[in-house]
């Protein structure tokens, strides 16, 4: 049984008490007890508070303790691991040394040696892959010039190129809207490229557009030159110049190319192609486009076409006609449709499928021959004929384009107008 003192300034005493300081004990004790309620419940308070604080003290002391016995116990071990050390110096002299008699010095340094020719080849290693991150940071562009790859930025110079967007599987018409005509004494308005005349000074333009955000094309050079009406004919050139073609959604993209062209004296149809060069391209695939198209009225209720079909390599291929009657749908108005942008790019898409645009029902187009197996260099003419239904008024595009397998090779757009 653990007894419990409580020292005497623990004790608040009442003022009866010290009343009562110099009589005997009896008169004391009896004081004592008639002590009100709230100075026992005091009295209590402070007996429970003073055997807590104690229990709490005991416990420090004893954790004090623990810690100091481990302590001890590391100091020991410290102690331990350095007694000892010295004879792992001496069993590792030994080792070095143990062979001395046999192999002499040559064995006593091999150790020296290895541990070089280890650092020499980390050393080498380090500088290796050093060289290959300063490679794969720095570029080169045409001009010789090192520039750093977050610096380094490529314009994207594209036009309406044909053979690009069929490439796609995307649909396309031969009647460019990036080339037309005028006539300098009329700026601004285009001239059907099938009513030219002959002898005549026209100018060509050409809009040139850029694909990139970050990086303008200065100084574009454009080549215009102008082919017979047909697919894959004799290109004959016309000129070039150079316009300053911005970056995309700029205030010079798109840029405007004017080239003038003096039609040849023998009268005929003839097609234009305008080519962008630019030698640091990012897509060069869409630097072409062909303005190549023939107007022509119906006839009770046909329209006759013919155009000759050559084969431009340098080998023989097997050539394959097709119609189709896509023009290029007008724009969608603005919505604010909470669709994805994906499935706003895949409706875009479904718009310009070859699929979605077949000849109209009630309309024939005839083609002779469909195919032609060609040598290099060799031409067949190619007769159209198309018969609309009785009565037509308007004007309708026929799309004849020739494969080689499944890349185009050329084509043109042939429009038919009826007046009913």
């Amino acid at each position: 049984m653990r007894v419990l003192l409580i020292p005497r300034c623990d004790v608040r005493v009442s003022t009866h008490e010290r009343t009562y300081s110099g009589q005997s004990y009896w008169h004391r004790e009896s004081h004592r007890r008639r002590l009100n309620a709230r100075d026992r419940r005091f009295l209590s308070h402070r007996t429970r508070r003073s055997f807590r604080l104690r229990q709490q003290q005991e416990a420090l002391d004893t954790n004090y303790r623990k810690c100091d016995k481990n302590e001890m116990k590391d100091d020991d071990r410290l102690c331990d691991r350095k007694r000892w050390q010295p004879l792992w110096w001496l069993l590792g002299f030994y080792w070095l040394v143990k062979d001395d008699n046999r192999s002499c010095d040559r064995k006593r340094w091999r150790w020296l040696w290895w541990l070089l020719g280890f650092f020499w080849l980390a050393w080498l290693l380090r500088s290796l892959l050093r060289l290959c991150r300063l490679v794969r940071r720095e570029q080169v562009c045409p001009g010789g010039q090192t520039v750093p790859p977050w610096a380094y930025r490529q314009p994207d110079p594209l036009i309406y190129s044909q053979q690009y967007l069929q490439s796609l599987g995307l649909a396309v018409t031969w009647n460019n809207p990036d080339i037309h005509l005028e006539l300098p004494s009329a700026p601004g308005v285009p001239v059907d490229s099938h009513v030219l005349q002959p002898d005549t000074t026209y100018n060509v333009i050409a809009r040139a557009w850029n694909g990139s955000t970050t990086a303008p094309a200065v100084g574009l050079p454009v080549h215009v030159s102008f082919l017979e009406f047909g697919i894959n004919t004799i290109r004959h050139d016309v000129g070039s110049t150079n316009v300053d073609l911005g970056v995309k959604g700029s205030v010079d993209c798109p840029a405007f190319a004017t080239v003038q062209w003096h039609t040849p004296a023998t009268p005929g149809h003839y097609c234009l192609q305008v080519e962008l060069l630019w030698t640091d391209d990012e897509n060069p695939a869409n630097n072409m486009g062909q303005h190549n198209t023939d107007v022509k009225p119906l006839n009770s209720p046909h329209a006759t076409f013919s155009f000759p079909l050559r084969n431009d390599v340098g080998r023989t291929r097997l050539l394959r006609l097709e119609a189709d009657s896509y023009e290029i749908p007008a724009l969608e108005p603005c919505s604010n449709d909470e669709r994805n942008a994906e499935d706003h790019s895949q409706i875009r898409l479904r718009r310009h499928d070859r699929a979605a645009w077949p000849i109209p029902v009630g309309w024939q187009v005839l083609i002779q021959p469909r195919e032609a197996h060609l040598a290099p260099n060799e031409t067949v003419t190619i007769t159209v004929d198309v018969t609309s239904p009785d009565r037509y008024s308007g004007r309708q595009a026929v799309n004849v384009g020739a494969f080689d397998g499944s890349d185009i090779v050329g084509g043109v757009t042939l429009y038919v107008e009826g007046s009913g």
